[in-house]
Order: structure tokens, then C-alpha cells, then sequence
């Protein structure tokens, strides 16, 4: 038996939380700054040509994760990806 680990996982969108400060480090901020993001709560920006979608947390709590992230799969079930990553630790 063959196991590969991996730090990547393969997937139609990758999907990022953002808070404002980490918002002003993003690689993208001017992007998402351009498309009117302001990470603010609950709130979401997919940037279709990066596939990517960034959502907005006030802080880094279990209940704003949590808020947000049944947003972005709502908004996810009804866009054409079949399948998402996600990210809390960049």
C-alpha cells in the first residue's frame, strides 16, 4: 500500500477567511479591495479567475467561522464547482 501525504488538496475553488487584518497582508487585497471586500462579517467575494472564495470574519472565533461558513457552502451549492478546499491557516 502507497500513501502520498500532502499539504494541497485538489479542488474546484479554494476558499479563504479573511479578517481586516489580515485582509491589509492578503497577496490579493488589491483584488478584493477593487470588487468592494472590506472583511467584514459574514460577508463573501469569489474571484472567479483565481478560484477563490474569500469570506469575512470579524474575528477569529469558532461562532464566526461558523456563521460565515454556512454562507459560503450556501453560496457554493448554487455556483457550478463541485468541489471546495478550505482554508483557516494562511
Amino acid at each position: 500500500m502507497n500513501i502520498d501525504l500532502t499539504n494541497e488538496i485538489k479542488s474546484d475553488i479554494k476558499v479563504e477567511f479573511l479578517t481586516k487584518e489580515t485582509l491589509k497582508k492578503h497577496k490579493l487585497k488589491k483584488s478584493l479591495k477593487l470588487a468592494g471586500f472590506e472583511a467584514s462579517g459574514d460577508t463573501l467575494c469569489f474571484l472567479h479567475a483565481k478560484n477563490i472564495l474569500v469570506c469575512g470574519i470579524e474575528d477569529e472565533t469558532q461562532d464566526s467561522y461558523r456563521s460565515v461558513s454556512a454562507k459560503a457552502i450556501q453560496a457554493l451549492k448554487s455556483s457550478n464547482y463541485t468541489s471546495a478546499s478550505f482554508s483557516v491557516d494562511e
